[in-house]
């Protein structure tokens, strides 16, 4: 890797740019500052509840400070999206592990989901179709065939999506600041 220096590494990403509340521009670009409120926007009513584990809560602050750092390097986006699927796992065999007392979880993620779905505990949350799709997400992503470059919006939608139903795993119904 060649080194940068810092002046390049504190300059926004061109692409970011074009994103605006109104979609993806054409015509021109948002101001560095307009951007990064953008960004920042986009997730800025995320939080997992304190009833979900620490660790767990740790990880999904990283994540979206990945998202965020995409406003300069915005193949960051495409990474938040890839963790959050990740994450997503790991709290499912988390979850199943304390709600059955056991280290031992289902080998597969399919399998895992499967008792998650026969719990009903994100019932009304996620349907069998949802979570079909989120288990395929995360495989392209642990199996990739090729490079996938996400936007803003994407990233963001994965890390709302994925606060949503972790906080439903452990009892509240919403990915939202109260």
């Amino acid at each position: 890797m060649k080194i940068q220096p810092l002046e390049r590494l504190i300059q926004p990403d061109a692409r970011t740019l074009r994103f605006t509340p109104q979609g993806f521009s054409l015509q021109g670009t948002l101001k560095p500052e307009a951007s990064l409120e953008f960004v920042q926007g986009l997730i800025k009513d995320c939080l997992l509840d304190e009833k979900v584990p620490d660790d767990l809560r740790k990880q999904f602050d990283t994540i979206c400070m990945l998202h965020v750092h995409g406003f300069f390097v915005y193949e960051f986006f495409t990474i938040a999206f890839s963790q959050m699927l990740f994450l997503l796992e790991g709290a499912l065999r988390l979850w199943f592990a304390e709600r059955h007392q056991t280290k031992k979880t289902p080998s597969g993620l399919q399998s895992l989901l499967a008792h998650v779905e026969n719990s009903g505990a994100l019932s009304g949350i996620a349907s069998k179709k949802q979570m079909e799709a989120l288990r395929r997400l995360r495989d392209h992503f642990a199996h990739p065939k090729g490079l996938t470059i996400l936007t803003p919006i994407d990233s963001a939608q994965r890390i709302r999506d994925g606060a949503l139903l972790i906080n439903a795993l452990w009892g509240e119904k919403t990915g939202a600041k109260k």
